[in-house]
């Protein structure tokens, strides 16, 4: 079975964060909508959302939208996968979370 993925997404980035192993930048992964063909022809469409290389509990978080077969797809179904992808990573952006390097005191 030909397995295929199409992926659309935000731009991989420099983090402004610097190692301090290596004097090397780390890198801001954008995030995206990704679609993949399931061993059972099925299509599955996730979110995949942003993260920064190296920081404990951020890579690899993702959100399954929906499984669904191919003859199913259509610009409708694509342009609401794309409308609930913004919404997620606007909440996303949006979360309160501590700021990296920094210990949050009250």
């Amino acid at each position: 079975m030909n397995q295929e993925i199409i992926y659309m997404g935000f731009e991989n980035d420099s983090s402004g964060i610097v190692s301090r192993e290596n004097g090397q930048n780390m890198m801001r992964f954008g995030g995206g909508v990704l679609y993949s063909q399931n061993p059972n022809g099925k299509i599955s469409c996730d979110i995949l959302f942003p993260y920064i290389e190296k920081i404990k509990g951020e890579k690899n978080k993702k959100k399954e939208l929906e499984t669904f077969p191919p003859e199913e797809i259509s610009d409708e179904l694509v342009y609401s996968h794309l409308q609930k992808f913004f919404m997620e990573i606007c909440t996303w952006e949006c979360f309160h979370r501590q700021m990296i390097g920094f210990t949050h005191q009250e």
